[in-house]
């Protein structure tokens, strides 16, 4: 094994399958508090730029993130990313596999605070937009709960809000919503 190939299998790794079962669990809350401490902890601000940064800061996020997750599809979780749905583009899909009973997803879709926005009010641009735009479309059929989340980032300051949805005679039903 070269020496790199250890480092996958580092304390990440449990922290990056912790966080995916939380956010699958339904609770968006603690997911939040995990995230901000993995983005307080992990991140420097010279790696997004403030609110100035446009398009490379959003690219940042989303490889951070999606690195974060990444480990857990050695679990029975399939990632996708930037992938189109309804009228738009998501930013992640988590999802159980097929075999896996009541199997449960989530969506994300990110915003980036610039200068003179408010961080409350992206994140909630990001939870309208994944209904607006039916992301949730994209769930396979075998998906039962689904969770969307909208996450926006601010620096090193990140919100995260979201619903908690089930399915009830193939139809979704919100269960829970912080919008």
């Amino acid at each position: 094994m070269k020496k790199w190939e250890g480092w996958l299998s580092l304390p990440t790794s449990s922290f990056s399958i912790s966080l995916v079962q939380t956010i699958l669990e339904g609770n968006i809350e603690l997911f939040a508090k995990m995230l901000e401490d993995a983005v307080m902890k992990q991140m420097s601000i010279f790696d997004v730029g403030g609110s100035k940064s446009g398009k490379k800061a959003e690219d940042f996020y989303h490889g951070f993130v999606l690195g974060l997750l990444t480990e857990a599809t050695k679990r029975g979780v399939n990632i996708r990313s930037n992938d189109l749905a309804g009228f738009g583009r998501y930013d992640k899909l988590l999802e159980e596999k097929s075999e896996i009973p009541n199997a449960r997803a989530a969506i994300f879709e990110y915003k980036v605070v610039r200068e003179k926005e408010n961080i409350e009010r992206r994140v909630d641009d990001a939870l309208k937009q994944i209904e607006d735009c039916q992301y949730r479309m994209a769930c396979s059929e075998h998906i039962q709960k689904l969770i969307e989340c909208g996450i926006a980032f601010q620096g090193k300051k990140v919100m995260v809000k979201g619903r908690i949805l089930t399915k009830k005679q193939g139809q979704w039903v919100i269960q829970n919503d912080d919008f």
